[in-house]
């Protein structure tokens, strides 16, 4: 018996220690290392680009983080289309088994997405999307996705379109959303907080943009979309289905129902650096736009007030040097996807 017992406390230290060498050895620097070179080698296979993932960290059992990630553009040799100053992943390595890809947090730090448009109209972050060849090929590949929580932390937007000569850039961006993403059916909110936006050297402030959601496979709702830039503001509500959604969402186009709402109110001043044929435009615009029907029959209505504006062309192109002013401005529309009719339009001359 008490040899027994020796021989048992001998193997359960023996399993303790092989198991903690194991546990260790999951965090070991060449293990790790070795790990990250296969991923970044599978990720460049799929993505067709070249891509540097830095230092690898954490336990593999359930959770990594990946440093200074960098997805290089595949058209334009030396760009950089994605970069991210660290990935955090928490997974259930168990579901793997189960063919799930099981996270539990994914949060991006810092990232920074270049996105182009070429005078093409070619968009440089479509290239990135992996293409199956064939139905069998895809059934092979397929793995059920469930994200938790999703994360992304103080990102960055570069974007520039040859097409129609546009530069903008969109600072202090975070998202989070909960849920699976596959099914699809989460809940989400998307925020800028003291923000800036550049377009073709105009730079704007952008105190507040914030976005609440909730998306299902069949229904999506934007439960409260709210823009404030400088002196002005934008307030948006939508719900939505997509039994045949446009594209990406699937094939078609027909089917899918919206209803949505849009309010705001926009001081003129806000939007006269974007107009170089105004040398002075004030006045406060108020604006209602409600649209709903099939995604391809989407019929609504415009709204637009304003009780005074002030306006003075570039002297450059005009030869009209006073300030021109008007009262009273109202417009209604209807419009379509194809059309718009003006129903009124009216205004009042100041002398």
């Amino acid at each position: 018996m008490k040899r027994k017992r020796k021989i048992l406390i001998i193997s359960g230290i023996i399993i303790f220690l092989l198991a903690l060498g194991g546990y260790f050895s999951l965090q070991s620097n060449f293990l790790l290392n070795k790990i990250r070179g296969i991923v970044e080698t599978q990720l460049i296979t799929e993505l067709k680009t070249d891509i540097k993932l830095g230092r690898l960290s954490g336990n593999l059992l359930y959770g990594v983080k990946i440093e200074d990630v960098i997805i290089a553009d595949k058209k334009e040799s030396g760009q950089t289309v994605i970069s991210m100053k660290a990935l955090d992943i928490k997974y259930d390595l168990l579901k793997l088994l189960s063919r799930t890809i099981a996270v539990k947090e994914l949060i991006l730090q810092k990232p920074v997405i270049h996105a182009t448009v070429d005078d093409k109209g070619n968009i440089n972050l479509v290239d990135l999307i992996p293409k199956q060849t064939t139905p069998e090929s895809k059934e092979k590949k397929s793995f059920l996705l469930q994200a938790q929580e999703v994360k992304l932390v103080d990102g960055e937007i570069y974007y520039q379109d040859k097409l129609h000569n546009i530069d903008a850039n969109i600072s202090g961006i975070n998202l989070s959303v909960l849920g699976p993403l596959s099914p699809w059916n989460h809940e989400g909110k998307l925020a800028f907080r003291d923000a800036t936006i550049e377009v073709n050297d105009v730079k704007k402030h952008i105190g507040t943009f914030e976005v609440d959601f909730h998306f299902t496979e069949e229904n999506g709702q934007l439960e409260r979309l709210r823009l404030e830039m400088e002196d002005s503001w934008l307030e948006a509500r939508a719900d939505t289905n997509f039994k045949s959604p446009l594209p990406p969402f699937g094939k078609g186009g027909k089917g899918g129902i919206l209803q949505a709402n849009v309010n705001g109110e926009i001081n003129l001043k806000d939007i006269a650096s974007f107009l170089p044929s105004a040398k002075r435009l004030e006045g406060i615009a108020r604006v209602n736009v409600s649209a709903s029907g099939p995604w391809d029959a989407i019929s609504g209505h415009l709204e637009l007030t304003v009780p005074t504006v002030l306006f003075n062309p570039n002297t450059k192109e005009f030869f009209y040097f006073r300030d021109l002013s008007v009262t009273d401005v109202a417009v209604n529309a209807d419009f379509t996807n194809n059309s718009v009719k003006v129903t009124q339009f009216s205004v009042n001359i100041a002398d």
